[in-house]
């Protein structure tokens, strides 16, 4: 080693310029970073809740996937169901049956487009009952 590269290696361990972690902020000319927050991602209250089904072609010769809306959940429509449905549902919190039950119920009380109906209706169990429970989800959030 040489004089020169002694000399840089003793400097080197002596000094430290500016912030030592990637994630301090020390320095005056760092503009803070504002962190994406979960509410970023989500949807406007009134924008309007869509899902995918496949379906067949116009020509019948084939499928294609498809988005279909449904509409908000209202007060309106929420007066509509049958009081037995809620109250089954809040009765009995663990009762899957009873919520499903109660989704549907008010999925059927908003009046959606017949077409995007029984495109949800073709969709596998599993994914129907995702789509009803993020739908209702978003009902609730953005109205009831």
């Amino acid at each position: 080693m040489t004089e020169n590269d002694q000399q840089q290696n003793e400097h080197d361990e002596t000094t430290t310029e500016g912030p030592t972690d990637v994630g301090d902020r020390e320095s005056t000319n760092a503009m803070p970073v504002r962190r994406k927050e979960p509410s970023d991602r989500k949807k406007p209250a009134d924008a309007p809740f869509t899902f995918e089904a496949t379906v067949a072609t116009k020509d019948g010769t084939g499928t294609r996937v498809k988005t279909f809306r449904l509409p908000k959940l209202d007060e309106v429509a929420a007066a509509a169901v049958p009081g037995r449905f809620t109250y089954d549902a809040i009765m009995q919190p663990d009762n899957e049956m009873a919520q499903m039950t109660l989704g549907f119920a008010s999925l059927e009380a908003c009046k959606p487009d017949p077409a995007a109906l029984a495109a949800l209706r073709s969709l596998p169990t599993a994914e129907m009952i995702a789509v009803v429970g993020a739908w209702l989800g978003e009902s609730r959030r953005s109205s009831v």
